[in-house]
């Protein structure tokens, strides 16, 4: 609509904008499938947006996607790792919070 009736094109912050709305309201799901259909790359804050809003919602799925984006973008994202830590201790989820700290801990060694 913006570019039919106002002649703007969204920029990332537009779509950033977006991917926080969806991801506040619990629609993960729907997030992930904006993020595939928009014609620019998601930046870190539109992945640390959504992958928060898993740890609001408990989406261990979702959130995986999120981090492996995340590193992707900036391999030494602490607080992408404490945020993936965190859905997986709510999950339960004890092997890979295991996993999670011997990465952590390689990054800031290595």
């Amino acid at each position: 609509m913006m570019t039919k009736y106002f002649s703007l094109n969204p920029d990332i912050e537009h779509y950033n904008c977006m991917i926080d709305v969806l991801g506040r309201t619990g629609h993960l799901i729907d997030a992930i499938q904006f993020i595939e259909t928009i014609p620019i790359s998601v930046d870190l804050l539109g992945w640390t947006s959504l992958l928060t809003n898993c740890k609001v919602y408990g989406n261990v799925e979702i959130g995986r996607i999120c981090f492996q984006q995340l590193m992707q973008l900036n391999p030494n994202n602490i607080p992408a790792f404490n945020i993936m830590m965190s859905i997986y201790m709510d999950a339960g989820l004890w092997e890979d919070i295991n996993r999670m700290h011997e990465m952590k801990a390689s990054m800031l060694i290595g």
